[in-house]
């Protein structure tokens, strides 16, 4: 908290709130911001909020914390938890789409061995793709 100064409570909502949906217009509605029902004027008041040089350090730390905690869960746990989501049936297109964009990130700033790189690939090539994954390959 060193280096900025104190948030309001509706501040600090809409930092909680961006930080576990990252969206604007949710968080801000979450947090109170007026006019709920006027979209546009609660989309200036989210983006003013995003300005705010205190929100956003606010946010970074939130955010840090969530990578940190992050860091401690196995790697094997992550990627089972993705590919359960884009496998579930109950589970939204777009959802799906996003558990694997997160493979993708999560691939991305780690390092996986050839073979387990391959497989991933292949499974999200499959999703986008709307093929038939074969597990064998």
């Amino acid at each position: 908290m060193a280096g900025r100064k104190q948030l309001t409570p509706k501040q600090t909502a809409f930092c909680e709130a961006y930080a576990a949906c990252f969206n604007p217009l949710k968080s801000a509605e979450y947090a109170g911001y007026e006019p709920a029902d006027d979209k546009y004027q609660l989309q200036k008041a989210a983006y003013r909020a995003l300005g705010n040089e205190n929100v956003k350090m606010y946010i970074n730390e939130l955010l840090e914390e969530k990578r940190k905690c992050l860091q401690t869960v196995p790697f094997q746990a992550i990627i089972q938890n993705l590919v359960e989501i884009t496998m579930d049936e109950s589970v939204s297109t777009k959802d799906k789409l996003r558990a694997s964009e997160l493979l993708i990130k999560y691939k991305n700033t780690n390092s996986w061995e050839g073979a387990e790189t391959r497989h991933v690939e292949a499974f999200i090539e499959a999703l986008r793709g709307e093929i038939k994954w074969d597990e064998n390959e």
